[in-house]
């Protein structure tokens, strides 16, 4: 089975976390669904490289990134891949709403984010950033 490893970003801006939503996907369970932004880590980079590309790449965001963002690594078993992502928190001000990969997007508070369909390892992401208070997410 094949395993990806994805870098990808916790934004937080005005105590807002930024979501993003997939398009349509081969995997019913993960198409429309919503994530935090990123991309997969080729063999020649650090996650946080991958992660600057990626954002680059798909919200048009050039953002300094380095290891010390990094703040968890989770694994999830989907039915037909796994996926391993190394989150990084990233605290950004005036961040455009600029989609180039996404279908749509949403600055989200405490209150809105347990209503978004999550894609499950991401929702496992939100979670652990909230339970061990990683983030205040108290606007």
């Amino acid at each position: 089975m094949k395993t990806y490893e994805v870098a990808v970003a916790a934004i937080v801006s005005d105590w807002l976390l930024l979501c993003t939503q997939r398009g349509p996907s081969q995997y019913d369970y993960i198409a429309h669904k919503f994530q935090f932004p990123g991309g997969t880590i080729e063999s020649d980079e650090m996650g946080s490289e991958a992660l600057k590309r990626a954002l680059e790449k798909d919200l048009n965001l050039s953002l300094e990134i380095t290891e010390d963002h990094h703040m968890m690594t989770v694994e999830h078993q989907y039915p037909d891949f796994k996926v391993i992502l190394h989150v990084y928190k990233i605290e950004a001000e005036n961040v455009a709403d600029h989609l180039i990969d996404h279908i749509d997007h949403v600055w989200a508070d405490s209150g809105m984010i347990y209503f978004l369909e999550w894609a499950d390892a991401d929702f496992k992401v939100m979670n652990k950033i909230i339970d061990e208070g990683l983030i205040d997410w108290q606007v």
